[in-house]
């Protein structure tokens, strides 16, 4: 096929097209196409995906914000069953266990995390600093990302759902460990015992 026209023309779209399409980064389809998953078209140093490849790409996508495996997600785009994405009932009911196990162990860790808040927020415990709190802030909001990838990419409504509360519950712990201390304890946190 001829790709010395533009891409768009020949039915072809850039991988920075691709990108924009598909909310993936560069590396991410470098990597996909070093695994196997995709082969674009390539002239000279650049990369052009025909429709079907971002079909293909979509698929994978999909199938990875579902917890796939890349082993699985090759799998199944090689032998892909009678289902939505290729899957099979099986392994649509083996993903379903998967998330529902997540979703429980993450419940489970919002639970005990609610417990350690009282009685202060986390981060404004007397004794505390902001620098403790850094590391903590931010591994909640990486996983309220995660967790609302996973409402996006899910079939089920409620599941869909509870997914999105578990990540509006992990924005709520970044966001009281990066609140300031009411000022009875703003008072009792300056005090510093003489000796």
């Amino acid at each position: 096929m001829d790709t010395s026209s533009s891409a768009a023309d020949g039915g072809f779209l850039t991988i920075r097209e691709i990108c924009q399409e598909l909310g993936v980064t560069l590396r991410t389809l470098r990597f996909y196409e070093t695994k196997g998953l995709i082969a674009p078209k390539r002239k000279k140093r650049q990369r052009f995906y025909h429709t079907k490849d971002v079909e293909c790409l979509r698929t994978i996508v999909k199938l990875k914000s579902w917890g796939l495996s890349l082993r699985e997600i090759r799998e199944t785009l090689q032998s892909p069953g009678d289902g939505p994405y290729g899957l099979t009932a099986s392994l649509c009911e083996e993903l379903i266990e998967r998330v529902s196990a997540q979703q429980a162990e993450a419940q489970a860790a919002l639970a005990y995390l609610r417990g350690l808040q009282s009685p202060w927020p986390l981060g404004n415990q007397p004794g505390r600093n902001r620098v403790d709190t850094e590391p903590a802030m931010a591994y909640y909001r990486r996983m309220a990302q995660r967790y609302r990838e996973l409402a996006a990419g899910s079939p089920d409504l409620e599941m869909a759902e509870g997914w999105r509360a578990v990540a509006d519950e992990c924005d709520k712990l970044a966001e009281a460990m990066n609140a300031s201390p009411p000022e009875s304890d703003r008072a009792s946190m300056q005090r510093q015992p003489t000796q």
